[in-house]
């Protein structure tokens, strides 16, 4: 299963903007790819747009070996990623 919204055109606007985001055809492991390939299988069958956006650690969490993020800039970009999908779908 692949994401069914316009990753590709979001992550190049996105990028286009100065936003810091890239593409990637992994969900992570465990959890986060079970839960992406589940709600896809359950939804094939619909006209329902299916994505997934995966945040780095969340700023206290940084491990100085990983990057990090406040949880204003995730709900900031988080938003956009939102507000353009609906744009290219409208």
């Amino acid at each position: 299963y692949f994401s069914t919204v316009p990753a590709n055109a979001v992550v190049k606007k996105m990028q286009q903007q100065s936003k810091s985001i890239a593409l990637s055809l992994h969900a992570g492991g465990y959890v986060c790819n079970y839960s992406f390939y589940t709600l896809l299988h359950h939804t094939k069958d619909r006209d329902t747009l299916i994505g997934f956006v995966h945040f780095p650690l969340y700023e206290g969490q940084d491990d100085k070996q990983n990057s990090s993020l406040t949880l204003s800039d995730m709900a900031s970009l988080l938003h956009d990623i939102i507000v353009e999908i609906s744009s290219m779908i409208n």
